[in-house]
């Protein structure tokens, strides 16, 4: 996301690695948290499905928020950058899914007009979006949804041990 009258939280940035080729090697998927700490997971791309849709899965590895425990995996199913763009993501316990986000959008051009257009749209965007996250965690401790702390130790602040979803 582009900083916007100075905010600026950015949850998620997607970096596609793509060998001499231009054959999709891995994905980098860089998290933040509104702590100020940041995490990547270098996923490899085994193949592409018919669609073009990449599938993808790891552990997860990166305090995100406190109502959600560290024992968790991640299935991510998500488009390469074109005229449209999807991704969804699903956390799960190690029995069921516990977490569904998902994003779209379409492409447009680059210019002044469209910047303005979006400016006008969403003239604060890096605040709401940080704003809707306290929000909804606000809610979550109203009520009383169990609570994880932060781990003590710290950790790597990227994973690369990825592997295929299933």
């Amino acid at each position: 996301m582009p900083r916007v009258l100075g905010g600026l939280f950015n949850p998620l940035s997607l970096y596609y690695c793509h060998d001499r080729d231009g054959l999709l090697r891995a994905v980098i998927h860089e998290v933040h948290n509104t702590f100020g700490q940041h995490h990547c997971y270098v996923l490899p791309v085994a193949a592409e499905e018919a669609d073009g849709a990449v599938t993808q899965a790891c552990d997860k590895a990166f305090y995100v928020s406190p109502f959600i425990s560290m024992d968790q995996h991640y299935r991510f199913r998500l488009t390469l950058p074109g005229e449209r763009f999807s991704f969804a993501m699903q956390l799960h316990t190690t029995d069921k899914p516990f977490f569904f986000a998902a994003m779209h959008g379409r492409r447009e051009p680059l210019s002044d007009a469209s910047l303005a257009r979006m400016l006008l749209r969403q003239p604060a965007l890096g605040w709401q979006v940080l704003g809707a996250i306290h929000w909804q965690a606000l809610r979550l401790w109203l009520k009383g949804a169990p609570r994880h702390p932060r781990p003590s130790a710290a950790r790597p602040k990227i994973s690369a041990e990825g592997r295929r979803a299933s």
